[in-house]
């Protein structure tokens, strides 16, 4: 549908379609908003320039050079945007173009208001709070006439002072200001709003009204119940996938779910066939630190036969804490190897220090991995008994077992001497996850980053995602003064594995600033990642109290429609109704041919059977479509009556009209979908069940030489219809029959459906030798002969 609209609409137009399609999935979508960049029409090419931009990844050359050529012509874009410089450095920033962040700083002390505000409005959105001043200074200037934009301007950063302007102007004059100050409210989400938002879903203005129930709805889904139910349901349904990678970001999940929904389906994340998911999950345990989740782990770790699993699933026990897991950890830690070693630590972790004597051993033992084991086990222990432990890795020979040891020096904050050469030395890593972690632990020493240019903010500018995410611990190591702004930008980073991590990162936040990890995390509870969406309703749902009920609004005074729209109405009504009803008659035939062509034909009146469906469900497709074209005028018949201004109770009839004008079109898309590939089958059905006798042979002979069994056996019955039909007989579709069930067998491990294909062969070898002559019948005999000991050895 979005296909045939762009292809038909004006210009201006296109740019909305194709960035629809784009993000439905449409490749060729991105070439044609390029091409619509080159517009001659600036108001063209400046939509299309940005839209490029907001789909285009980071450091994207294309977009960046696209932005960069539009810029030339700021003069004339001002009449169409003002301050669209400004516009233009945010998505420039966004794609993480170097020299645009610093432009937009620049712009900050600009004497002209409007363009300060629209700097600092476009780094807000990016979750930077550069301009934060900015925005404060004009949204308390009550000579300002930009007070509600900066207000509004502030949300994203968490500050919500203006709440108090923004509610005011929802009774202003204009009705841009009233639609703006009700979508601000909406983004506020706080429910003290909710009685003025419901007053303004009767506002003149449609637009107004609109905004309005949208803020309502944004309002009322911060609900709790509703949170945390979308979180599980979404949780639920991706652990049922059959992607391993669907599944597998659901388990990562866990930890942010309600801990009575979360159980259950740790049970059968922890179980799941893939052991990436069963790390996942059980790195979600770790973060749950509940006794039921231990019990959980439990049970999995005494069956678990994959080492890397098993690793996550002791130390998640350790993580979590509970003496209930010493015996289970007590029994591991006998056990040789890394796995050993680390429920030694984890023991620790649990309270019991007896583990410490293993973690010394193995901290001096040769084999490389052991050593490695002892300090990783170590940095978890959560007990700063094991600081001697750390203190002889930091000096082994091997730089990962070193590193690992003052990283975990600096969890304890001991040894700082000892550790910074360390942790310096890793500044110089190629591996930007090393650098990020160094940088963390420096930062945890208090130790200040000296001859770097490394900054967290620095990292979160690089256009590489890796460098991106390598910062997120280093964010973590921060004081949450600093941590919080930092946080703004990862969860708005376009990289979602990135906001997945920042989304993490704010529990951080809770237990010293809840009111700002519920800002942060109402930042993205409309993210487009599912991951991110169901971590971030799942906390959510834990920090919010419900929002109070609301007594129903009064109904609109004019609730009854003119006659003439009431009775244009009808007429739209009837022309649906009559639409589903041609639409069902199409699907029954869909279905008939469907059902059809599953089954090879038994005869030749089958086959003819298939062409007359064919040819009827062209014919049914016809009548869906004018039965739309018949719903669509009707429902224009329905706004034509409204009038350009129509009374509330005539818009609802509109809408409906349209509603039902745009289902009816809808199914005439899907209809005609269906008969194109209906048709394709159905000719390709009838072609093949009229082929040759001969050719399916030579077909089957190939397919059996490729090992393409099931199409062998598909051609092979076809050919036997064929001939059966025709009267004739050929001896050699039952040599191909024996063949073709000779290496089937061949490929069989299970005895029972080996013992029958062999029996198939020895029916196909039994009629060739009925009906053959010459050479093949003997070479049937002697397989026959071969088949009878072959047979015999593998019944039971």
């Amino acid at each position: 549908l979005l296909t045939r609209l762009e292809a038909g609409a004006p210009p201006p137009l296109k740019v909305w379609y194709a960035s629809a399609l784009s993000r439905l999935g449409d490749r060729g979508a991105m070439k044609r908003i390029a091409d619509y960049a080159r517009s001659k029409d600036l108001a063209i090419a400046f939509k299309a320039t940005l839209t490029l931009a907001e789909l285009s990844p980071p450091g994207d050359r294309k977009a960046i050079a696209a932005l960069r050529a539009i810029a030339a012509h700021e003069a004339q874009l001002n009449e169409l945007a003002p301050y669209a410089g400004a516009l233009i450095l945010t998505r420039l920033a966004a794609l993480h173009d170097a020299a645009a962040r610093k432009a937009l700083y620049a712009i900050l002390d600009n004497p002209d208001e409007g363009a300060r505000l629209a700097a600092a409005e476009g780094l807000a959105k990016l979750g930077d709070d550069a301009g934060k001043a900015v925005l404060h200074e004009v949204s308390a200037n009550p000579a300002s006439p930009n007070r509600l934009v900066a207000a509004v301007a502030q949300i994203p950063l968490g500050e919500y002072g203006g709440l108090a302007l923004i509610t005011q102007q929802l009774g202003a004059r204009e009705p841009a200001s009233r639609r703006l100050a009700a979508r601000a409210l909406g983004d506020i989400g706080e429910p003290s709003s909710l009685a003025a938002l419901v007053a303004l879903t009767r506002d003149p203005s449609w637009t107004v009204r609109i905004a309005a129930a949208a803020a309502v709805v944004s309002i009322v889904g911060l609900d709790p119940q509703v949170l945390a139910q979308a979180s599980v349901d979404w949780t639920k349904g991706a652990l049922e996938s059959q992607d391993w990678a669907v599944r597998h970001a659901a388990a990562g999940v866990l930890a942010d779910l309600p801990e009575k929904q979360a159980m259950p389906l740790l049970a059968r994340a922890i179980a799941d066939p893939d052991p990436k998911v069963r790390i996942a999950a059980s790195r979600s345990a770790g973060r749950m630190k509940t006794a039921e989740a231990a019990a959980k782990v439990m049970v999995a770790v005494r069956t678990e036969i994959d080492p890397g699993v098993k690793e996550q699933q002791v130390k998640a026990l350790g993580e979590i804490g509970n003496p209930a897991a010493h015996d289970v950890l007590a029994q591991l830690s006998e056990e040789a190897g890394r796995i050993g070693v680390l429920a030694a630590g984890s023991l620790i972790a649990v309270g019991d220090v007896s583990g410490k004597s293993k973690l010394d051993a193995a901290v001096a033992a040769p084999a490389t991995e052991l050593r490695l084991a002892a300090v990783e086990a170590a940095s978890a222990a959560n007990n700063p008994i094991v600081v001697p432990t750390l203190k002889i890795g930091i000096l082994d020979h091997v730089f990962e077992i070193r590193f690992t040891a003052a990283e975990g020096l600096s969890l304890f904050n001991a040894e700082k001497a000892a550790a910074v050469p360390v942790l310096t030395a890793a500044l110089g890593s190629k591996d930007v996850g090393i650098v990020g972690r160094a940088l963390a632990a420096l930062t945890r020493l208090g130790e200040t980053i000296r001859n770097h240019l490394r900054t967290p903010a620095d990292m979160l500018d690089s256009p590489d995602p890796r460098q991106r995410l390598a910062a997120v611990p280093f964010v973590r190591a921060l004081q949450i003064a600093e941590e919080v702004p930092l946080l703004r930008r990862l969860v708005a980073d376009p990289d979602p594995e990135v906001r997945r991590a920042g989304v993490d990162a704010i529990e951080d936040v809770v237990p010293h600033d809840k009111d700002q990890a519920i800002k942060l995390y109402k930042l993205a509870v409309g993210d487009d990642d599912p991951v991110v969406l169901s971590k971030a309703s799942g906390q959510l749902a834990r920090l919010l109290a419900p929002p109070p009920r609301l007594a129903a609004a009064p109904p609109p005074v004019d609730d009854v429609p003119p006659a003439k729209v009431k009775l244009a109405f009808d007429d739209a009504t009837a022309a649906a109704s009559n639409a589903r009803a041609v639409l069902a008659s199409f699907e029954v035939l869909a279905r008939e041919l469907t059902t059809a062509i599953a089954t090879p034909a038994r005869d030749d009146a089958m086959v003819a059977h298939v062409a007359e469906l064919a040819r009827n469900l062209d014919d049914g497709a016809a009548k869906v479509e004018a039965a739309a074209v018949s719903t669509e005028a009707a429902a224009r018949a329905v706004s034509e009556a409204a009038g350009a201004s129509p009374s509330l109770a005539a818009a609802r009839l509109v809408a409906d009209a349209t509603a039902l004008a745009r289902t009816a079109r809808s199914a005439a898309t899907a209809a005609h979908s269906t008969r194109v590939d209906a048709s394709d089958k159905a000719g390709k059905y009838v072609k093949d069940e009229t082929r040759d006798a001969q050719i399916l042979i030579a077909v089957a002979e190939t397919a059996i030489a490729s090992g393409n069994f099931v199409e062998a056996k598909q051609k092979l019955d076809q050919a036997a219809k064929a001939i059966r039909r025709s009267g004739a007989r050929n001896s050699s579709l039952d040599s191909l029959y024996g063949r073709l069930y000779q290496q089937m067998a061949a490929r069989t491990q299970d005895p029972d459906a080996k013992r029958k294909l062999l029996e198939q062969e020895v029916n196909a070898y039994r009629r060739l030798a009925k009906t053959g002559s010459g050479p093949e019948v003997q070479r049937a005999n002697d397989r026959l002969a071969e088949l009878a000991d072959e047979i015999k050895q593998l019944e039971p």
